[in-house]
């Protein structure tokens, strides 16, 4: 399997392919999608269960 790595902009549901890789159509992709913004707070409460008791692990 070959990597490689490219910015790209998410557009109506669809990703920028840049024109060197666009010849790739028809092939089996792995996509790892890794975005530049930190989640909220209110994310991040629901992702991670917080308790009052400092103990707690």
């Amino acid at each position: 399997m070959q990597a490689i790595e490219f910015e790209s902009i998410l557009h109506n549901g669809q990703l920028d392919v840049p024109k060197h890789y666009q010849n790739w159509e028809g092939r089996h992709v792995k996509v790892i999608l890794l975005a530049d913004d930190l989640p909220t707070p209110q994310k991040a409460d629901a992702i991670f269960k917080l308790s009052d008791d400092p103990m707690a692990q």
